[in-house]
């Protein structure tokens, strides 16, 4: 049986595969959008009315994006 602190363990990896998972996911999606394979493709990233959206908003914004496409 697996001890407690090693279950503890296993379920910390597994909540942080799948935060690796979204982030994959976002970059995928991104990537898909966006693609440019004859030129580097430089993002900006704005809300609605044209405002920037701040570092920590920024996922939600994207998984808003993806969800509605």
């Amino acid at each position: 049986a697996v001890g407690q602190a090693m279950q503890q363990e296993i379920d910390a990896l597994r909540t942080r595969l799948a935060e690796v998972e979204r982030d994959a996911a976002r970059f995928q999606w991104l990537r898909k959008m966006h693609d440019s394979t004859d030129a580097v493709t430089l993002w900006h990233v704005r809300g609605t009315g044209g405002q920037p959206i701040a570092s920590g908003e920024l996922d939600a914004a994207i998984d808003a994006a993806m969800e509605q496409a």
